[in-house]
């Protein structure tokens, strides 16, 4: 599957944007990109920063689930669905130049990697607070 193939319509990125609540997640994504930024971290703080991400990506992933039913014409089905939380992804994180190059191959590993998380651990159906 690529990303390429869907087309996202700008309406879906302003309600995606509207609905997380992208200023609450900024801490998140700082603390994350201070670690990525100096290579030379602690584990710890590498596991962390890991974390972070993680986090951010499954709460992307969860609400653009939630938004199916809203705009179910507009994610019809996962490629739009992964097109939109990369892209979502690329604008709020800006990875240092070097890592730029192949940020859409990251996020679309790590939002692969949650979807099956989620879905092996709650099925196709997700419980969406």
């Amino acid at each position: 599957m690529t990303m390429n193939d869907a087309y996202i319509d700008p309406v879906l990125l302003n309600e995606l944007k509207k609905k997380i609540k992208v200023d609450e997640l900024e801490a998140q994504v700082e603390l994350f990109l201070k670690t990525v930024k100096n290579p030379i971290k602690l584990f710890s703080e590498w596991r962390v920063a890991i974390n972070e991400f993680l986090g951010i990506v499954e709460r992307v992933v969860v609400t653009i689930e939630a938004m199916q039913v809203e705009f179910s014409k507009m994610l019809a089905g996962g490629k739009e669905k992964m097109k939109l939380a990369a892209q979502f992804m690329d604008e709020l994180i800006r990875f240092p130049f070097f890592l730029e190059l192949v940020d859409d191959k990251i996020f679309y590993i790590v939002i692969s990697l949650i979807v099956g998380m989620k879905n092996k651990v709650e099925g196709h159906k997700w419980n969406i607070k």
